[in-house]
């Protein structure tokens, strides 16, 4: 698991997390806010009929002739604003052709939460023990290589050997699905602080089904916050039963599972690393680990 020369570089780009975090709206009054080289459009899933708000940024430079790299990322409303800008920008610096993102989201007139708890949780063998209103993992990622995917690469010229995946919690347990279930759909899997609890660990019953095809080029982030066992103080001061939360964080195990599965894929792929991000929360470390997975995306050619 080693750190590669990116870090390096990729430390002149994290202030730009600063600057991304200044998009969020605090006030009511406020005009709603327009990103650059942006668009938005709503589709339905053919297979679910789940409605999906898609946000897309399209570099402004003319495609090489292998295409863009594209990034899918999940919980769009939250991450597909900080990773834009700093993608664009490291890109730059570096001189690398530029990435198509594509955020996957709700319209705002859906429950987020909810819809996302239905749509990256994962389907268990015994229907009994299927938490209401989880397990539509399967008919998401039919979603995203079936009726998504053939949207974006009408609209541009994409790289379909440069294509990455970026998912935290919730969102982190789908990417780990679909690189054990779908392993070609990807080639570069950024999976930050993967809900591995989820139905008592049943994602990594699935992890032998890695199928990497001949010339198949895989690559996989893994991050973790190493505070994400225990909750924030603010947070627990809001709490009628405090101790009940910190008994249910520390169940859930976040640091240690993703560190066992680490010690897994670094001996079952040929191109792995992990980060335990220090000091950070649960929360925290999702926004940090979109941003640095932009050098790792970008370099590797190296």
């Amino acid at each position: 698991m080693a750190i590669t020369s990116y870090w390096k570089r990729f430390s002149l780009y994290l202030v730009t997390l600063c600057a991304c975090l200044a998009l969020t709206d605090v006030s009511t009054n406020a005009a709603p806010l327009t990103l650059e080289n942006t668009s938005q459009f709503d589709i339905t899933g053919t297979e679910n009929g789940r409605i999906y708000r898609i946000s897309v940024y399209s570099p402004k430079e003319q495609a090489p002739e292998e295409g863009f790299p594209v990034i899918y990322v999940t919980d769009s409303s939250q991450m597909f604003p900080l990773i834009i800008g700093p993608a664009a920008r490291y890109a730059a610096g570096v001189k690398e052709t530029p990435a198509v993102i594509v955020g996957i989201g709700y319209p705002e007139t859906m429950e987020a939460n909810k819809e996302r708890a239905v749509d990256l949780t994962i389907p268990l063998p015994d229907e009994n023990k299927q938490p209401e209103g989880t397990g539509g993992a399967s008919s998401f990622l039919n979603f995203i290589t079936h009726d998504l995917k053939p949207v974006i690469e009408k609209d541009h010229k994409i790289n379909k050997q440069d294509q990455s995946l970026y998912g935290h919690s919730y969102g982190g347990l789908f990417a780990l699905y679909t690189l054990f279930t779908a392993t070609s759909e990807f080639q570069n899997y950024l999976i930050s602080s993967p809900s591995i609890w989820f139905g008592n660990k049943h994602i990594l019953t699935l992890k032998d089904q890695i199928r990497v095809q001949q010339n198949q080029r895989l690559r996989v982030l893994l991050t973790v916050g190493s505070h994400e066992d225990t909750p924030d103080r603010k947070i627990l001061a809001t709490r009628d039963n405090p101790e009940e939360l910190k008994a249910r964080m520390a169940e859930f195990a976040m640091v240690q599972n993703t560190i066992n599965l680490a010690a897994e894929l670094d001996s079952q792929l040929d191109t792995f690393e992990f980060h335990k991000l220090d000091g950070l929360s649960h929360m925290l470390a999702g926004r940090v680990a979109v941003i640095r997975a932009i050098p790792f995306v970008f370099d590797h050619f190296d």
